[in-house]
């Protein structure tokens, strides 16, 4: 739907993956797992222990891709069949900008160069709002 590859976590030595905590009522996981194709095999569900600016560990549910690269390469080295399309790859910088997600982590989401899709999206926005209205 999004016209070309998502975002993943690629467990990585010496590196940190920036992003947002969100807490949830349980009864919306599962309208999320479907949100994230979990029912496809698009991504797994994973626990991991998440470090907040403060020093505070938190317990938190992640969605990894279950086809993911078998190691770290560098962003702007990305193979066109593992790079975002240009309205996925706006939506995750609006996503770090609106949060206040460290400006040196936004200026590495920029050098991710994306696909050149040019296309239509079917991206069903009315999923998402459901999940968190």
């Amino acid at each position: 739907r999004w016209h070309g590859a998502s975002a993943t976590i690629v467990e990585t030595e010496n590196s940190v993956v920036w992003g947002v905590i969100w807490e949830l009522d349980r009864s919306n996981l599962s309208t999320l797992d479907y949100q994230e194709g979990v029912q496809d095999n698009i991504y797994r569900v994973l626990s991991v222990n998440v470090e907040t600016p403060n020093g505070t560990i938190l317990n938190c549910r992640v969605y990894q891709q279950c086809t993911n690269p078998k190691e770290y390469m560098k962003l702007v080295d990305l193979s066109m069949d593992r790079r975002p399309s240009p309205l996925y790859l706006d939506t995750i910088l609006k996503g770090a900008q609106e949060n206040n997600l460290p400006t040196d982590y936004i200026e590495l989401l920029k050098t991710i160069p994306h696909n050149g899709y040019e296309g239509k999206y079917d991206i069903r926005y009315k999923q998402v709002v459901n999940i968190f209205c």
